[in-house]
């Protein structure tokens, strides 16, 4: 077959490197566009998403803490000589200290009507006495 591309008379032929540059122009466009139309669309689709839990979510209870606002830390802290040191194997201590006293100790509360007698006493109470019962008629 006859060679028909030939340069017009009077001009060099030029040779092409063979790509085509409008494909790839328009090619980046079109992945442009279509990231940015993606985005819009996220970003209209999560303010939507947003109004509806808005609209249907029920109103805060009104002894709820207040929005935003971050509850109390933990109480790890023991205050010692005016500073704050953390001292577990003392808080450990003491709160042993405190059940200690409450289990071999006597307390009465008129307020509430009740004493506190050692667990000791009460147990040997218990094996005397043994437990209250109904009787039959009830």
């Amino acid at each position: 077959m006859a060679d028909t591309n030939h340069a017009p008379a009077g001009m060099r032929p030029v040779e092409s490197d063979g790509v085509h540059y409008r494909g790839i122009i328009w090619f980046v466009v079109i992945m442009a566009v279509t990231v940015v139309g993606s985005m819009v669309l996220m970003v209209g689709a999560f303010k939507w998403f947003e109004y509806e839990v808005a609209r249907t979510d029920p109103p805060r209870v009104p002894l709820a803490r207040p929005q935003g606002q971050a509850p109390p830390g933990p109480n790890l802290f023991r205050l010692e000589s005016g500073s704050p040191q953390i001292n577990e194997p003392g808080n450990f201590e003491a709160f042993r200290a405190e059940e200690e006293a409450l289990l071999h100790g006597y307390a009465h509360d008129a307020a509430a009507g009740t004493t506190r007698i050692p667990i000791d006493r009460a147990k040997a109470l218990l094996l005397e006495r043994g437990l209250p019962a109904r009787s039959a008629g009830n």
